[in-house]
């Protein structure tokens, strides 16, 4: 047996998601992806450096 599938297996094996579970991931899912698309489309929402900085300031 593969290491990792047996890992994942053992792991995985004993979570067990309730449906309150599954909808508060969906929709977090959700808004990170609208997150991302206003980040990547619209406006800068991440600035990792001072040239990042530089340029939100100029905007």
């Amino acid at each position: 047996m593969n290491t990792c599938c047996f890992i994942d297996s053992t792991v995985f094996s004993k979570v067990t998601f309730k449906s309150i579970d599954k909808l508060f991931l969906g929709i977090l899912a959700n808004v990170f992806a609208i997150l991302e698309h206003v980040n990547y489309s619209h406006i800068q929402l991440m600035f990792d450096n001072k040239y990042d900085v530089a340029y939100g300031l100029k905007k």
